[in-house]
């Protein structure tokens, strides 16, 4: 296995090495789970930064009267993209989970942040409520209450705005105008 972290095979092997982590993280072998979390984001990183590149030159060459969302060769590579964030977002969920069940709140916090910003930016329509709960649950544990009332709202507006009124604007951030319930 170890030959294959360093070789072209790891792109394949990433979601069965986060599940590596996530058993390793699990079972208490920490420095294992670390090292298989860092090697997956240095791989993620190494791959999204010509991506994001492409991407902004794209937006600044195509002439301003043209849609972006219907440029045929701009689709596939955003949607690559957004998924490789999401994968992104996943690893950095699963060391937020690692430092929380390790008790070191503050870094929980920081990665679990940066995953639920990764993930709502990628994907805003996505239900975001683990990721706001583990929030809510890390605050708690940082001690700042208000913090974690604010994440617990927030899971239970997106939930029932989804649940209820699935296209209504008027609970649902997300939502785009001219929903279900719109005249």
């Amino acid at each position: 296995m170890s030959k294959t972290l360093y070789g072209a095979e790891f792109g394949e092997m990433t979601v069965d090495s986060n599940n590596l982590a996530g058993f390793y993280a699990q079972g208490h072998h920490y420095k294992e789970a670390k090292d298989l979390y860092l090697k997956l984001i240095a791989y993620y990183q190494s791959r999204l930064t010509p991506m994001a590149t492409v991407i902004s030159r794209l937006r600044f060459y195509l002439p301003e009267n043209i849609d972006l969302d219907s440029t045929s060769l701009y689709l596939p590579l955003l949607a690559e993209y957004k998924r490789r964030q999401s994968d992104v977002s996943m690893v950095l969920y699963g060391i937020s989970l690692l430092y929380q069940s390790n008790q070191e709140l503050e870094q929980a916090k920081d990665f679990a942040e940066r995953a639920f910003t990764l993930d709502a930016v990628a994907y805003p329509a996505k239900m975001q409520y683990e990721r706001l709960q583990q929030l809510a649950n890390i605050a708690e544990g940082l001690g700042d209450n208000v913090l974690a009332r604010r994440y617990r709202q927030m899971s239970f507006r997106h939930r029932m705005a989804h649940s209820i009124y699935p296209g209504d604007p008027q609970y649902n951030d997300v939502a785009k105008p001219g929903g279900d319930r719109c005249g």
